[in-house]
């Protein structure tokens, strides 16, 4: 359906726990909220994407392109999409992460495959007067690692973390294993059936997802412009 097909659009955002979509991450978090000890190499800028272009092409042929803009204000990260899905039409989609800090957005890059360490992501999908609102809710343990995304609200799913890597990354979860690629930059999500590789840049910004399984798809992603982002 189309509505299902848009919403995959964004769907790494919310498997990724929240990361920001503009840009790549790393890192942890404490019980109330990422900031603290603990983590990777931080330093005290990010490049992250100011506006990109992505086209997601299904294996039943459906192909949802969309041009992206991305705005870092606060501790708040907001990207703003509009696509157009081949079978349904247009439609938008508005995504905001949340952080406990400045610094959290910025440190979210210490790692490349990237970490999460914002408090969560909301994303708003409308097509064709339907809309639908999506919000990942993340908890950290005091190491600074992701241990829980509640996503809902209805229905209301909960993915728990069992094992981190060196980095904090977590490497097994509730749904399923997640393992990275340092050399190539890029993270493998195995969920029941289906298995997605998100691949990053050098910056930590996700340029390429594949996804096999019962929604195979394959998405490529142009950089048009980048920002930097500051403590």
């Amino acid at each position: 359906s189309k509505r299902h097909s848009a919403f995959l659009l964004i769907g790494a955002a919310i498997a990724s726990a929240g990361a920001i979509a503009c840009g790549g991450g790393s890192g942890g978090g404490t019980p109330s909220g990422p900031s603290g000890t603990g983590g990777g190499t931080t330093a005290s800028c990010r490049t992250v994407a100011s506006a990109s272009r992505s086209v997601q092409t299904f294996v039943t042929g459906v192909v949802v392109a969309a041009t992206t803009a991305c705005t870092a204000a606060g501790t708040e990260a907001v990207c703003t999409s509009s696509f157009t899905d081949s079978q349904q039409g247009a439609g938008t989609i508005i995504q905001t992460s949340r952080f406990a800090s400045r610094n959290d957005i910025v440190d979210e890059a210490a790692t490349n495959p990237p970490l999460s360490l914002s408090l969560g992501t909301t994303i708003v999908m409308s097509i064709q007067g339907f809309s639908l609102t999506t919000t990942a809710t993340n908890t950290y343990d005091a190491q600074r690692r992701l241990t829980s995304t509640t996503v809902g609200p209805v229905p209301s799913v909960t993915t728990t973390f069992s094992a981190w890597d060196s980095s904090g990354r977590p490497t097994a979860s509730s749904q399923g294993a997640i393992s990275y690629d340092n050399a190539n930059r890029s993270v493998t999500r195995i969920m029941g059936l289906n298995t997605c590789t998100v691949t990053h840049d050098a910056n930590g910004i996700i340029i390429k997802e594949v996804c096999t399984g019962t929604t195979a798809s394959t998405t490529e992603v142009t950089v048009l412009t980048t920002q930097s982002v500051c403590k």
